[in-house]
C-alpha cells in the first residue's frame, strides 16, 4: 500500500485529470517544463516515458546529419557550377581575344576552386596566348616600321612555338601569324621592286606573291606584271633596233606569257611581225641590187677597167712616129700587165700599119696611173693613130 499523500497526490491527481486537458507543450519551455515535472513521477512512469521517447533519438539524429550533408551538396554543387560558368567564360573571352577578362575569371575560379589542376593549366595557356598576342603586335609595329628582318626572325621564332600547342586557342594565332607574315613578303617585296632590273629577278617575286591570296598581294601583282611589261617592251624595242627579229619576238613571247591580254605587248608583237618582213624583203632587194652592182662591176673589171686620160701622136723629122700616153685603173680590183693595142690610118683612112705597147708601172693598183710610149719609124706621111683594144690581167 502506497503512503497516504502519495494517494493524496495521485488523487489529486485524477481530480485534475477530469477536470483539465494537459496542453501540447508548443516551445522548448514546455519540454522544459515537462522535464521538471518528471521529476515528480514516480520511476516506473519515468520508465515509461524514457523507453516511449527513445526511438526519436536516431532520427533526430539522422535529420541532422541527413540536412548538413543535403546542405554541404547543394553549396558544393553551387560552388562547382560556378567555377564552371567562370571556366567557360574564360574560355570564350579568350578565343574573342579579350585575355585580361579571361585571367580574370579563371582567378576567381581558382579561389574558389584552389585545387583543381584544370584551371591552373588553362591560365597557363591563355596567359601564353596572351604572351604570343603581344609578340604578334610587336611584328605589326616591325612591319609597319619596314623593320622586315627583324619581322622575319620573330615571325619564325612565333611558328616555332605555336606549332607545339594544340586546341582552338593557338589555331587562331596559326592564322594570325600567316596574316603577318604574309604582310612582310608584300612589304619586303614592294620595297625591292626598284632595285629589280631583270625580268627574271620579277619572275621570282611573282611566284612568291602568287601564294598570298590577300587584297595587298593582288595590288603588287599588278605592280610586278605592269613592270615586266615595261621591261619587255623596252628589251624588245632595243632588239628590234638591231634588227635582231628573233630575240625581240622572243622577248615579247616571254612577257605575253605573264600577261597574254596586254595591248601594248600584242601591239609590239605585230609590229616586229611586220617589220621583219619588210626587212626581209629590203635585204632581198639589197641582196639582188648588190649582185647586179657585183655583175656590173665585174663587167667593168673585165672590160672596162682601163681608162685613157691622155693619147698624143708625133712626128720627127725623120718620119718616125712616136705615140705617148697615160692610163688610169678605174677597176675595183688590182690589174697588171696593161697592154695598148693600136692602128695608123692614112690621109684617106686606109690601113697603114698597127702596133701595141705596154703600160708601165706593171702593176696598178685601182686608181693607180701608168704611162705608155712606142715609136713606128720611116712613116715619113700623115697618118692617124687609134687605140682599138686595151688588155689587162685582172688581180
Amino acid at each position: 500500500m502506497l503512503p497516504p499523500n502519495k494517494e493524496t497526490s495521485l488523487s489529486d491527481a485524477k481530480d485534475m485529470t477530469r477536470s483539465e486537458k494537459p496542453e501540447v507543450p508548443t516551445s522548448t519551455d514546455n519540454f522544459t517544463h515537462e522535464e521538471v515535472s518528471q521529476e515528480n513521477l514516480t520511476p516506473q512512469k519515468q520508465k515509461s516515458l524514457t523507453s516511449k521517447f527513445a526511438w526519436l533519438i536516431p532520427i533526430i539524429s539522422l535529420f541532422l546529419v541527413s540536412t548538413g550533408l543535403l546542405t554541404y551538396y547543394y553549396y558544393e554543387k553551387n560552388i562547382n557550377e560556378e567555377v564552371l560558368n567562370l571556366q567557360k567564360a574564360a574560355e570564350e573571352a579568350a578565343l574573342d581575344g579579350d585575355y585580361s577578362e579571361a585571367v580574370e575569371a579563371l582567378n576567381k575560379a581558382i579561389q574558389l576552386r584552389p585545387d583543381y589542376e584544370v584551371l591552373a593549366k588553362d591560365l597557363e595557356e591563355i596567359q601564353l596566348a596572351k604572351s604570343l598576342y603581344d609578340e604578334i603586335d610587336k611584328v605589326q609595329k616591325r612591319i609597319k616600321e619596314k623593320d622586315y628582318e627583324n619581322a622575319e626572325t620573330q615571325i619564325f621564332q612565333l611558328k616555332e612555338k605555336v606549332n607545339v600547342q594544340s586546341g582552338p586557342l593557338f589555331t587562331a594565332f596559326s592564322t594570325l601569324i600567316d596574316s603577318e607574315e604574309s604582310s612582310m613578303k608584300i612589304g619586303m617585296i614592294k620595297q625591292e621592286l626598284d632595285d629589280i632590273t631583270t625580268i627574271d629577278a620579277l619572275k621570282d617575286k611573282l611566284q612568291v606573291i602568287e601564294t598570298l591570296s590577300t587584297d595587298d598581294g593582288k595590288e603588287v601583282k599588278e605592280q610586278i606584271l605592269t613592270k615586266i611589261v615595261k621591261m619587255t617592251v623596252d628589251n624588245a624595242t632595243a632588239e628590234l633596233e638591231e634588227n635582231q627579229f628573233s630575240d625581240a619576238l622572243d622577248t615579247v613571247t616571254k612577257g605575253l606569257e605573264y600577261k597574254p591580254d596586254d595591248e601594248q605587248l600584242l601591239s609590239l608583237k605585230s609590229k616586229i611581225e611586220q617589220e621583219e618582213i619588210a626587212f626581209e624583203q629590203a635585204e632581198q632587194e639589197r641582196i639582188e641590187q648588190a649582185m647586179e652592182a657585183a655583175a656590173r662591176e665585174d663587167l667593168q673589171n673585165r672590160t672596162a677597167a682601163v681608162e685613157v686620160i691622155t693619147f698624143e701622136t708625133e712626128m720627127d723629122e725623120y718620119g718616125d712616129v712616136y705615140i705617148y700616153g697615160t692610163v688610169r685603173n678605174v677597176a675595183t680590183r688590182g690589174i697588171s700587165d696593161v697592154t695598148i693595142y693600136y692602128t695608123l690610118y692614112d690621109a684617106d683612112g686606109l690601113y697603114y700599119d698597127e702596133g701595141m705597147a705596154y703600160v708601165y708601172p706593171y702593176q696598178l693598183n685601182p686608181g693607180d696611173q701608168g704611162s705608155f710610149e712606142d715609136i713606128v719609124y720611116f712613116i715619113n706621111e700623115e697618118v692617124t693613130v687609134e687605140i682599138d683594144n686595151i688588155t689587162w690581167y685582172l688581180h
